[in-house]
């Protein structure tokens, strides 16, 4: 793998810090107290997960190592989701988002939207206390889905189906390297053709925050450069721009608002 794949020299580091922990028997809380513990900071290697797996690590060494990425979604508005008893609930009801484990329970359950008819809008949102304002906003005219982090495999393929019946789908990350990672894993995931559109939380008024690293800037850089969806390597571009991040939740609730309206 190392002989083979593109830019092993920037992985190797990822590499042998798993090997250190696999042999120390160290758990972690996630990728991104992988990456704090061993690279400084939350974000630089949250992809961890997708470096491991690519070079063939088993699904059990990752969850070993706590690595596995987020096992739940949040599902609020415009939605009706049916458990294993096949009682359906319409979640307008209720505050949303309303958030579903994935591992067991995801498997379980399937969701659809009120109306699938092209008529609604799926919002999938980063930020917890954004997706909250926009359910309690816009009720059940807006479906929306809070993705947790990057979202693990089953999750995503819950996202999609929903989008199936969306008339438009807004993806709403954090402007900084981890959103640019999770809208890449979203938009390649949504069915061809989806009406799709990437919300930069930077593109509101917002105070600057503090300035990447210049691991955080090559990253974004290759993003930039490899990521198949030009949706996504614009908003690499923007963030890599900017140069910090902006993880602010009034920012991401505005650039909602305004898409929205």
């Amino acid at each position: 793998y190392l002989e083979s794949a593109k830019g092993y020299e920037r992985h190797l580091p990822v590499f042998v810090a798993a090997g250190e922990d696999v042999l120390a028997g160290v758990v972690h809380d996630g990728p991104r107290a992988f990456s704090q513990t061993h690279f400084g900071n939350t974000k630089v290697r949250d992809d961890a997960p997708d470096i491991l797996t690519g070079a063939g690590v088993s699904p059990l060494t990752l969850a070993a190592l706590g690595l596995t990425r987020s096992p739940y979604l949040g599902l609020g508005g415009a939605v009706t989701v049916t458990g294993s008893t096949g009682q359906s609930i319409d979640l307008v009801q209720f505050a949303g988002p309303i958030r579903f484990r994935a591992d067991p329970v995801l498997a379980l359950l399937r969701a659809q939207l009120t109306h699938d008819d092209g008529t609604l809008t799926l919002a999938i949102v980063e930020n917890l206390q954004a997706a909250e304002t926009v359910c309690d906003v816009y009720g059940s005219t807006l479906a929306v889905a809070w993705c947790a982090g990057q979202p693990a495999e089953r999750p995503l393929a819950l996202m999609a189906s929903l989008a199936v019946g969306a008339g438009r789908v807004l993806v709403a990350p954090d402007a900084d390297l981890g959103g640019v990672r999770i809208a890449n894993r979203i938009v390649n995931a949504l069915p061809r053709g989806t009406d799709v559109r990437i919300l930069d939380a930077g593109a509101v008024a917002h105070e600057p925050g503090e300035p990447f690293s210049t691991a955080t800037s090559g990253l974004l850089a290759a993003l930039e450069a490899t990521a198949a969806d030009q949706r996504v390597r614009t908003f690499a571009a923007a963030v890599g721009e900017r140069g910090y991040p902006v993880e602010q939740e009034a920012c991401v609730r505005a650039v909602l608002t305004t898409a929205l309206r």
